[in-house]
């Protein structure tokens, strides 16, 4: 699924939508999980790193599109973070 896909498939209904948004933070979640595993290897491998990050952003550029919808802006950090959020 391409990111503009998603507006093809707008969800209809707040049920939907929060669905939708579900799913991709759960996809986003798990690509994630994937990508820190793979960095806490001895012997990372940078290829699937870098695979697993593009397909992780795939997912948080869908969700900044549905987002985007109600006004709402997805920032990716700059920098890797400690888990922690901003006060």
């Amino acid at each position: 699924m391409q990111v503009e896909d998603i507006l093809d498939d707008l969800p209809t209904t707040p049920h939907e939508r929060a669905e939708l948004i579900e799913q991709l933070l759960e996809m986003i979640e798990h690509w994630d999980a994937g990508i820190k595993r793979h960095e806490s290897y001895p012997e990372r491998d940078e290829f699937t790193i870098d695979q697993f990050t593009d397909q992780r952003n795939k997912y948080i550029a869908q969700l900044a599109v549905l987002l985007n919808q109600y006004g709402l802006i997805v920032q990716m950090p700059t920098q890797p973070t400690t888990g922690r959020l901003a006060a």
